[in-house]
């Protein structure tokens, strides 16, 4: 039997309020974009719908282009994967 391919849907896609790493609440939508500005502390990024995918390990990567921490270095992507429980 062949696996089911996971249904994936963008809900929201361009700038949200400022993420609070104490709260288990998302950020609010505040504006649909493509361009963000380079503003610091602008949050960007976008929030999907995922079915068809209990119990899988999804694996993200997140990629900002040359954007220098503190030290003028550049930032590395970062990754990770997620458990999905619900479906």
């Amino acid at each position: 039997m062949s696996k089911l391919k996971a249904d994936v849907s963008v809900i929201y896609s361009g700038l949200f309020s400022q993420w609070n790493s104490d709260s288990d609440e998302l950020p609010r939508f505040l504006a649909a974009t493509v361009h963000v500005p380079a503003i610091i502390d602008t949050e960007f990024g976008f929030i999907t719908r995922i079915k068809k995918a209990k119990n899988q390990q999804l694996t993200y990567c997140i990629y900002h282009p040359d954007i220098p921490d503190d030290d003028d270095h550049i930032r590395p992507p970062f990754d990770g994967t997620v458990h999905t429980q619900s479906t």
